[in-house]
């Protein structure tokens, strides 16, 4: 499915408001949590910082949720151990309990219940609540680095508060099993979100954006209806087929996803003459090798939200390092690490990245006069980004072949004898 581009009106402003408070994060992650859920919003916006999304930005403030906005979704004993620190129920999300992380907790939740009433108030401004963690929780205890589920008590809110219908389109590599382990406890959700409109794509590749587009059909139709009043999505990074936990899509089809999500969003609003209010959040997203590719990725889908229901002229084409390949940027930090003195004080002539490395004609960039080692690995970075192969030459006729997989290897005098490893 090719990506294409609005032609026609757009739908929303070209504004996106994030619900973000640095209470919402801790500083570190603890030792042990592979998951690294609980820093993910600081990360977040540290790395749209740096992005060309920034004009399009505005951060808002929210409260915090209170113990009774738990209990909406929970049950008073998992709420109270969770917050006391009681094992095993606060530890069943799978994650390092501690008072700081505890505290996050009520910002995240909080974010998310304000991001839906912020959508409904004014629909049309997309809000971005840049939060994980919730879509395993089940009423009596969390699961799957989920703590609670924030998506419960945002709809039951909405419920109650507005009489809101809301749907939630759940890209994910997981299914989101929380909404419906809560409809027995919750009997609300029977109108907060209605049965079906809780959406997990299945299968891998096509097959996977067949089922989100058939999906995405029957919820346009409730809306067209009048039968829903919002629409919830989030496009977890873990969906991408590089995530250490799971992977439905290459990055193509996993930004095709974004614009079939978008372009569905913008064309119900178009048929019903207004815009329907919609939610972001985050969701999964784990490469031990790659923290940044899951950022790439949330930062991908924030543009193509932008162009797509806007018009605006706002692009991040993600660099997802994949899966097992280090970057070159990691590789060039390890490289004086790994490689004896008397390499690292050698002179370069040139760096060179080889042409049957999987980009066409290779590079190869000279230096003259020859230059210190330091000056080689800022070209890996600037010119390698495509390219898993290259070499180093240095000005005594040595060089050392470099392969983002497998690491370094002198060759040339000494073909065989490895300088070092990864």
């Amino acid at each position: 499915m090719p990506i294409t581009e609005p032609t026609a009106t757009c739908s929303h402003e070209p504004t996106l408001d994030i619900y973000y408070r640095p209470e919402m994060a801790v500083d570190n992650d603890p030792v042990g949590n592979y998951s690294r859920s609980p820093s993910k919003p600081r990360r977040f916006m540290e790395y749209l910082s740096k992005t060309t999304l920034v004009p399009f930005i505005e951060v808002r403030d929210f409260a915090p949720l209170s113990r009774e906005d738990f209990v909406l979704a929970h049950t008073p004993d998992y709420v109270d151990a969770f917050f006391a620190g009681r094992s095993p129920l606060s530890r069943s999300n799978g994650l390092t309990w501690s008072s700081e992380f505890a505290d996050t907790v009520r910002y995240t939740n909080g974010s998310l219940v304000a991001a839906v009433d912020a959508a409904l108030g004014n629909p049309a401004r997309v809000a971005l609540s840049p939060t994980s963690g919730f879509h395993h929780a089940r009423p009596s205890g969390g699961a799957g680095f989920c703590t609670f589920s924030g998506q419960v008590i945002a709809a039951v809110r909405a419920w109650r508060e507005r009489g809101a219908r809301g749907a939630w389109i759940d890209l994910d590599g997981h299914f989101g099993n929380s909404i419906e382990d809560s409809r027995e406890y919750v009997a609300e959700l029977a109108f907060a979100i209605p049965l079906g409109c809780n959406l997990n794509p299945e299968g891998r590749g096509r097959d996977y954006l067949a089922e989100l587009e058939r999906g995405l059909a029957d919820i346009g139709a409730r809306v067209l209806a009048g039968e829903l009043d919002y629409v919830a999505f989030a496009h977890g990074a873990d969906s991408h087929v590089d995530d250490d936990l799971y992977g439905q899509c290459d990055t193509h089809e996993w930004l095709v996803a974004s614009h079939m999500v978008y372009g569905a969003v913008r064309a119900w609003s178009r048929a019903l003459g207004r815009p329907v209010p919609l939610v972001l959040a985050l969701f999964g997203g784990y490469r031990a090798d790659s923290s940044d590719s899951v950022l790439e990725l949330h930062a991908s889908d924030c543009a193509i939200a932008l162009r797509v229901l806007s018009g605006a002229d706002v692009w991040h084409t993600p660099r997802v390092v994949r899966k097992g390949v280090v970057s070159w940027m990691d590789l060039a930090t390890r490289i004086p690490a790994h490689i004896p003195e008397q390499v690292r004080t050698k002179r370069l002539l040139e760096v060179g990245f080889d042409a049957d490395s999987g980009s066409s004609g290779g590079h190869v960039h000279h230096f003259d006069p020859a230059a210190p080692l330091e000056e080689g690995l800022v070209v890996l970075e600037k010119y390698g980004r495509t390219m898993n192969a290259g070499h180093l030459r240095f000005d005594d006729r040595t060089s050392i072949r470099l392969t983002r997989g497998g690491g370094f290897e002198r060759y040339d005098a000494e073909p065989q004898a490895a300088i070092g490893t990864r």
